[in-house]
């Protein structure tokens, strides 16, 4: 099996798509939202959240799906990471 190596260096692509996103972040709540918050409920009932559920959120945006997963009594799991929190987020 292969093992994945994580490093905060950046390339060249990886700086030009972090500058896109350090960009638009401000952006993020009212443009996509409105429409991301839609599908959580039932991406929560899908995967069977409930009280006591561990959760882990990656890459999900600024947070809406754990946030959603908490308020069911859900506790997230891993580490929070981030290069910015410029939107808002929910973190534990």
């Amino acid at each position: 099996m292969e093992q994945i190596t994580v490093t905060s260096e950046r390339n060249s692509f990886s700086q030009f798509e972090y500058d896109g996103w350090q960009r638009v972040a401000d952006r993020y709540e009212s443009a996509w939202s409105g429409l991301t918050k839609l599908f959580i409920p039932h991406l929560l009932e899908a995967t069977n959240v409930v009280p006591g559920s561990s959760v882990l959120d990656v890459a999900c945006g600024p947070g809406y799906v754990a946030e959603a997963a908490h308020v069911l009594g859900a506790s997230p799991a891993g580490k929070l990471t981030a290069a910015s929190q410029r939107t808002r987020s929910y973190h534990s």
